[in-house]
C-alpha cells in the first residue's frame, strides 16, 4: 500500500495545553527513519515521507518505528541551524500495512535482532497476519529459521508494550494533554495513567513535570466526576498556598487565605472554609497563630519549620565532638596579617558554638573569615565539608576557599535508595541513620537554602559536629519556603 498522501492542513483540534486555544495544523504520511530518540523523555526526530518528499518532525512522542503511518499535530518552524521542521504536539498512528511497510517497521530497530533478511522470512511466511500472529501466536514466529521460541516470545513482549504505551498515550491525549505530557505521565503512573487520571486528574500535580494546578483542573472540568467540586476546591487551595511557598511564606493570616482561595476559585468563603478544616483533619493543612493572628499552612511546611527549629537548638546546645585547642586558634590568629580586629572577632565568635552564622554584605570580608575558619579546623584534626545550594555557588567557593566542594544534594548522596530496581524513589541518602562523617559541615549561600533542604541537611548532621553558615541574608531569597539565614539571625540562639 503507497504512503499516505503527505499534507498539511488546518485542523480544528486545540491544543489543550495552551491558555489561548490555537488552531493545529497536521502532517500525515510514513515514517521513513528515526534520526534521533531520547528514551528518558521521549523526545524525537523522524523522517516523513510523502512519496519522495521527505519533512523532518520533532517533538516527544511515543516510540515509533519506520514504515508505520502518522499523524502529527503542531505547527511548521524554522530551527536556525536545520532548518524547516514540524514541531509536534500530539498524534495519532495507524500499523503499517502492505509487506513492504511491515518489513521496514519490523526491521526499524524497536526489535532488538530483526534485521532486514529476517523481517524479509517473517512478512514472506505471514504477509498481511504478520501483527496478528507475533500479538496473539507469537509460537508461530519460532517456525522461521533462526527465530526461537525464546526469541519469538521477546518479539511479542515488545510489541504488546509498544502497542500498550502507544494505546495508553493516544487515551491520555484524549483526556486534553500533549504527547510529552503523556509521556510523563507514563513515566510516573506506567500504563494505568488514563484510569488514574481519570478517576481524578489533581493528582498530577506536584508528581507530573509540567503538569500545576490549571492543567489539572482544564482536565477535570470535562470529565464527569462525581466529586469534582470537593477535589478541585481542596487542590485549588493547597494550590494557592503553594504559591505563597514560592514568594517565601510558610504560613498564611487565615482570615486573608480564605478571602484569596475564595477569589481565586470564585467560590463562597463559607464553602472555602469548610474545605479548609477537612484537610486540617485529613494533616493536610495545620491551623496556628503567628503574631497573635490565626494562620494557615500546607502540613509539610509547618513540619519542616518546626522540626528545623528544634534540630538547630539540638544541635547548637550540643557538645562539639572534637575540642579545639586554643593556643593553636591563637597562634594561627597571631600570624595572620589579613584579618581585621572586627573579622577576628567573628572568627572566634564563630568557633565558640557547634552551630553558628557568617554573614555580611559583599565586601564584608565573610570569604576571608571563611578560609581562616577552615584553617583552624583542618589544623585542630577537625574533618570539613564544604557545600552550597547550587552548583555555580559550589564552584565559587571551591575556587575561594581552594578546598572541595559541592552542592548540598550531592554532599548528602541523593539519589535512587534502590539503583535499578523498579520501586527505588529517590531521596536523600544521608540521614539520621547514615549521618554525614564530617566534624564540621561548612554551607555558603545559606539565602538560598529552603526550609526542606535545611531538614535534609539537619537530618545529616551528628550531635557534636560544627555547623556554619554563610551568606547574606538581604540576597538571592531561596525558592521554596522560608528566610533561612535571616530566621537563624532573629532567632538570636545562634552565635
Amino acid at each position: 500500500m503507497p504512503p499516505l498522501a503527505f499534507i498539511e492542513k488546518k485542523c480544528h483540534t486545540f491544543c489543550s495545553n495552551h491558555k489561548e486555544h490555537t488552531a493545529l495544523s497536521f502532517v500525515e504520511g510514513q515514517i521513513i527513519d528515526i534520526l534521533f530518540r531520547n528514551d528518558e523523555n521521549g523526545y524525537t526526530v523522524v523522517e516523513l515521507d510523502d512519496d519522495g518528499k521527505y519533512l523532518v518532525c520533532v517533538g516527544s512522542m511515543p516510540p515509533v518505528n519506520p514504515g508505520e503511518y502518522v499523524r502529527f499535530y503542531g505547527a511548521m518552524t524554522t530551527h536556525k541551524v536545520y532548518g524547516e521542521q514540524f514541531k509536534v504536539v500530539s498524534m495519532e498512528s495507524r500499523m503499517p500495512e502492505g509487506d513492504e511497510s511491515i518489513r521496514a517497521y519490523l526491521s526499524g530497530g524497536l526489535f532488538k535482532g530483526i534485521g532486514h533478511a529476517l523481517a524479509t522470512r517473517i512478512v514472506d511466511a505471514f504477509h498481511e497476519e504478520t501483527f496478528h500472529v507475533i500479538e496473539n501466536e507469537p509460537e508461530r514466529l519460532a517456525e522461521i529459521k533462526g527465530i526461537s521460541l525464546a526469541a519469538a516470545r521477546r518479539i511479542n513482549q515488545t510489541f504488546v508494550e509498544q502497542s500498550s504505551a502507544r494505546s495508553a498515550v493516544i487515551d491520555l491525549q484524549k483526556l486534553g494533554l500533549s504527547t510529552k505530557q503523556a509521556m510523563a505521565c507514563l513515566e510516573v503512573y506506567g500504563g494505568a495513567a488514563p484510569s488514574i487520571i481519570s478517576e481524578n486528574p489533581y493528582r498530577m500535580i506536584g508528581s507530573v513535570a509540567g503538569i500545576g494546578f490549571e492543567k489539572a483542573d482544564a482536565i477535570a472540568a470535562r470529565l464527569d466526576l462525581p466529586n469534582y467540586t470537593a477535589l478541585r476546591t481542596e487542590n485549588g487551595i493547597r494550590h494557592v498556598l503553594s504559591l505563597e511557598m514560592s514568594s517565601g511564606h510558610t504560613c498564611f493570616p487565615f482570615d486573608m487565605f480564605i478571602g484569596r482561595a475564595a477569589g481565586f476559585l470564585q467560590d463562597s468563603s463559607e464553602h472555602i472554609e469548610d474545605a479548609v478544616h477537612r484537610l486540617v483533619l485529613m494533616g493536610t493543612l495545620s491551623e496556628m497563630e503567628y503574631n497573635g493572628v490565626p494562620a494557615i499552612a500546607l502540613y509539610s511546611a509547618h513540619s519542616a519549620e518546626a522540626y528545623d527549629g528544634r534540630r538547630l537548638m539540638e544541635l547548637a546546645t550540643a557538645q562539639p565532638a572534637i575540642e579545639l585547642d586554643m593556643s593553636v586558634v591563637e597562634e594561627i590568629l597571631a600570624q595572620d596579617t589579613v584579618l581585621t580586629e572586627e573579622q577576628e572577632r567573628a572568627v572566634l565568635s564563630s568557633l565558640s558554638g557547634t552551630v553558628s552564622v557568617v554573614t555580611g554584605g559583599p565586601g564584608t570580608g565573610k570569604t576571608t573569615i571563611l578560609k581562616q575558619l577552615i584553617t583552624i579546623l583542618e589544623r585542630s584534626g577537625v574533618k570539613t565539608a564544604l557545600a552550597a545550594p547550587t552548583g555555580r555557588a559550589a564552584k565559587r567557593m571551591e575556587q575561594a576557599c581552594m578546598r572541595p566542594a559541592q552542592t548540598i544534594h550531592r554532599l548528602l548522596e541523593y539519589g535512587f535508595s534502590k539503583d535499578g530496581e523498579p520501586d527505588s524513589v529517590c531521596r536523600f541518602q544521608r540521614d539520621e541513620e547514615n549521618p554525614l562523617e564530617a566534624d564540621a559541615v561548612i554551607i555558603d549561600e545559606t539565602s538560598m537554602v529552603d526550609i526542606f533542604l535545611l531538614r535534609a541537611l539537619l537530618q545529616a548532621v551528628k550531635p557534636g559536629s560544627r555547623l556554619i553558615f554563610t551568606g547574606d541574608a538581604d540576597q538571592l531569597p531561596s525558592v521554596g519556603p522560608g528566610n533561612v539565614i535571616k530566621d537563624m539571625i532573629k532567632s538570636r540562639k545562634i552565635t
